[in-house]
């Protein structure tokens, strides 16, 4: 009865989120480089760098994978379906260049070279790329499609993860995937081959995001949906849900990144540096951060303020010593930001909430943009990546639970098409966004070599994913 009782607790909670009006966040500013985000020199850099090449932590890399690869073929998808909006223009591209994408060496000689020739049906050759009858490309997920060629290898992102994983930490690392069950035969067979490729074998972790994190669904009348059983029917409630995930992993420094975001294994030498730079401020940092609140002082915590920006300045004489050290004895997140180009995704802004100003990721659909909040977004110019650098312990060695320490108040509301109707539900707070609001954030300028994200097949064609240009 308690589990029912419990049950009807959280639809109730969570049909109320989902049409209550959302509430958007108070943007104090952008951060930018000297106000929020930090920038060094090279020699500072190769300090960092050294500080966590020389540290002997044990390092984790925490990966979500569970997305799937169909986007990345949707200009492909709507030529074989005839739509009207396909872009001519993409597909020729697709066409002319295809020898210079790498899962073209899985294709027989026979029909490269009539491909070559211009004597195949192309309908039926993008069939076979894309469906069953052929690679399936455009049902896999994104981790199982071959993104690079070393010589006469082809790689996909779970194996190219591994390979640059191992050189970018001094130990050996441990690797974790979160994936769709549904491919996990299918992603152990790739990392199986790639780590009886390399010197020392690493330990590979999968897990996949809990069922029970699902969101329940309401029509427009607020009514819950439920299937022809009478059993609710619920979606995947977003990455705030990996943050179970995320709590249970061990390792000194854990490294975020996303599955998509790979350079070529001999174009990945800026990425790995930043990991490591990323990683050796999260070290510095506890270090200083330990000795602060030990022996406390405002003067000590004003200079460690200016140096690593954590407060804003202006807002010190409100906030006593103990929300200072409460503020700070927190896990430490470390976060590279990159110049706005254009990419969408979240960015840096200083939040407040409760009397006080921190640094936190923001997404747009948190912003109003309906108000003089949307010029600051809009003013903003840096934008998030997703590579970060974690460090969960606090002054006394001790790991946080961090399902503590989320803004709950930072859900998404949602509105999808469930056979043709509209439905509503509710998204976790995002795992970088209020899932870890309760942390202490550094942001850092990193190089945009550092951001190389696959969205479309066709930035494989980028000279960042191909090994001869």
């Amino acid at each position: 009865m308690s589990d029912l009782n419990e049950e009807n607790d959280l639809i109730s909670l969570q049909k109320a989120q989902a049409f209550q009006p959302f509430n958007h966040l108070e943007i104090v500013d952008p951060c930018k480089t000297g106000k929020g985000i930090l920038k060094f020199s090279p020699a500072q850099r190769e300090n960092y760098i050294q500080t966590y090449c020389t540290s002997g932590y044990q390092t984790t890399f925490f990966i979500p994978a569970s997305g799937a690869g169909s986007r990345m073929f949707e200009f492909l998808f709507n030529f074989l379906n005839s739509d009207d909006d396909y872009n001519q223009g993409k597909v020729e591209r697709f066409i002319n260049h295809f020898e210079d994408f790498a899962f073209a060496k899985k294709i027989p000689a026979d029909i490269l070279e009539s491909l070559k020739n211009k004597e195949i049906i192309l309908e039926e050759f993008i069939d076979y790329l894309l469906n069953d009858s052929g690679l399936n490309l455009g049902n896999l997920p994104k981790g199982l499609i071959p993104f690079h060629s070393i010589g006469p290898f082809v790689l996909s992102p779970f194996q190219s993860h591994i390979v640059q994983g191992v050189e970018i930490a001094p130990h050996r690392p441990l690797f974790h995937f979160t994936i769709n069950n549904k491919f996990s035969e299918q992603i152990k067979k790739e990392h199986d081959i790639i780590n009886n490729l390399i010197t020392q074998k690493v330990k590979i972790e999968y897990s996949v995001q809990d069922p029970a994190s699902d969101a329940y669904i309401f029509d427009e009348n607020q009514e819950l949906v439920t299937d022809k059983d009478n059993i609710p029917i619920r979606r995947p409630s977003g990455h705030g849900a990996l943050l179970d995930n995320l709590n249970k992993l061990s390792g000194d420094i854990i490294f975020i990144k996303n599955i998509d975001n790979l350079q070529h294994y001999n174009k990945s030498k800026t990425s790995y540096d930043t990991l490591r730079l990323l990683a050796g401020i999260a070290i510095q940092i506890e270090e200083e951060r330990n000795e602060l609140i030990n022996v406390f002082s405002r003067k000590n915590f004003e200079a460690f303020n200016k140096k690593y920006e954590i407060l804003l300045e202006s807002e010190l004489d409100s906030i006593s010593d103990e929300q200072i050290i409460d503020i700070i004895n927190l896990p430490i997140r470390v976060c590279g930001m990159v110049k706005n180009e254009g990419e969408p995704g979240g960015g840096p802004f200083w939040l407040k909430k409760d009397g006080i100003t921190r640094k936190q990721i923001i997404e747009k659909s948190q912003i109003n943009s309906k108000d003089k909040q949307y010029s600051l977004l809009i003013n903003s110019t840096h934008f998030n990546p997703v590579l970060m650098a974690l460090r969960n312990a606090d002054r006394d060695g001790n790991r946080f639970n961090l399902k503590q320490l989320v803004d709950e108040d930072q859900f998404f509301h949602v509105k999808k098409s469930q056979k043709g109707k509209k439905v509503f539900f509710t998204e976790k707070p995002g795992l970088w966004n209020g899932g870890m609001y309760n942390w202490l954030t550094i942001f850092v300028e990193i190089p945009t070599e550092a951001f190389s994200p696959v969205k479309t097949i066709l930035d494989l064609l980028k000279p960042i994913h191909q090994e001869n240009l």
